[in-house]
């Protein structure tokens, strides 16, 4: 009997022995092993995510595809219109792509946006109205620049704004609408804000609008990023978002966002056209991207290649100054080629004009710094062959690169 008390005590010491040594290496793990968010980063992957704010019938007030390129930390946003003409398999019809996310949830909706940019998404950020709120108050405010007088929807008028000056001081309590100028507004005033009207207001203004919202809501996460991701500031925006990203995930990203270059953060959208569709017996207009989707797609490809793009040398000068000519008799081409580069990120469009002629054949990549990476880079952007040395006679020029626009560019490539 005695014998037998010996050999069970044994058993239970090293059971004992076992289940310490088993939790402390179960501890350890948890507390080595990584996030899918750093293993993204460790693999300098991006991170793509879907961001959607939404109002209180859980439609999305904006909705974003944010990028981000750990290795240069630059960063693009992509708007994708609500009112985006898609089909959705789902549903059994053609329609706005944003019914998908009020009848299927967020998954779908992600997964189909991704389909429509020919891009992975893993992870998404989906954040409520009041929630909405409640992160931009967390965060003490958010800066935004109303370009005009904006009348809020549905709201007390009796909100007021703070308004702040360039030099950074306080300019007082103003009523709402909103003055032109740079604003610090906090969470009601701020989502009142994202729903106001403008009179008049172009669809393109509107969504500028929305955009830069988010742009400046992450903006103001990567200011407070390193409060947030101390545990109590976790657990308080994990309250706010849904997300399939897990806490060690979550807590990741944020001290990504924390490393961000904020002041060049690339902004597109959509371009199309609006097409009547009949959807169940009802007339809807549609957003069509331009060429079945191929220019959005292309440009999602560009945007996150510029991204990755640091130079060799002179890391703090990579922005390329470009002049666009407009060397056709098309009407607006300059401009509209404007956008197309600005939108980018990569370049800044110091002036865009009409070339001294409007017969150009070709299109021509003037350099005009000696600087092959620099032409080249705008001539990848519109398949352009023709690059040429030029440099400017003027010292005092700021523009790298002129670009004439010739009579086989389309208004997205050139003809080969």
């Amino acid at each position: 009997m005695s014998a037998r008390v010996r050999i069970d005590s044994s058993l239970v010491f090293v059971l004992l022995i076992l289940l310490i040594l088993g939790g402390t290496a179960l501890f350890i793990y948890l507390q080595v092993r990584s996030d899918v968010v750093s293993e993204y980063v460790d693999r300098e992957e991006q991170l793509v995510v879907l961001m959607t704010l939404a109002d209180d019938n859980d439609r999305p007030l904006t909705t974003q595809v944010f990028i981000y390129e750990p290795t240069t930390a630059r960063a693009a946003l992509f708007d994708i219109p609500g009112d985006t003409g898609a089909i959705l398999r789902s549903l059994g019809r053609t329609d706005r792509i944003d019914e998908l996310l009020v009848s299927s949830g967020i998954e779908p909706y992600r997964d189909r946006i991704g389909e429509m940019l020919s891009i992975s998404i893993p992870f998404y950020v989906h954040i409520g109205r009041s929630e909405s709120e409640d992160l931009v108050d967390l965060l003490q405010g958010m800066d935004l620049f109303p370009a005009d007088s904006v009348q809020p929807i549905g709201t007390d008028l009796n909100l007021t704004a703070t308004v702040v000056e360039s030099n950074g001081g306080l300019n007082g309590d103003l009523p709402i609408g909103f003055p032109s100028g740079r604003l610090r507004l906090e969470g009601p005033r701020a989502l009142a804000y994202l729903e106001s009207s403008v009179a008049d207001e172009l669809d393109t203004d509107r969504l500028n609008r929305r955009q830069g919202f988010v742009e400046s809501l992450l903006i103001r996460l990567s200011d407070e990023a390193e409060v947030l991701v101390e545990p109590r500031g976790l657990r308080v925006v994990e309250s706010l978002i849904d997300t399939n990203m897990d806490s060690r995930a979550l807590e990741s990203f944020l001290r990504e966002l924390g490393r961000m270059d904020t002041g060049r953060i690339a902004r597109q959208r959509i371009a199309g056209s609006y097409r009547s569709v009949e959807v169940d017996g009802e007339e809807r207009e549609l957003l069509f991207p331009h060429f079945e989707g191929q220019w959005i797609r292309e440009t999602v490809s560009q945007v996150r290649d510029s991204l990755r793009t640091s130079r060799p040398t002179e890391p703090d000068t990579d922005t390329i100054v470009l002049e666009v000519l407009n060397g056709t008799t098309s009407v607006g081409l300059a401009r509209r080629t404007h956008d197309l580069y600005q939108r980018l990120g990569l370049f800044e469009v110091h002036r865009y004009d009409n070339a001294d002629s409007h017969d150009y054949e070709h299109t021509k990549v003037i350099d005009r710094r000696g600087d092959g990476w620099m032409a080249n880079r705008v001539a990848e952007v519109i398949r352009a062959r023709n690059v040429v040395n030029e440099p400017s006679e003027d010292p005092n020029d700021p523009v790298d690169v002129t670009l004439i626009l010739g009579q086989d560019f389309d208004g997205r490539y050139v003809r080969q």
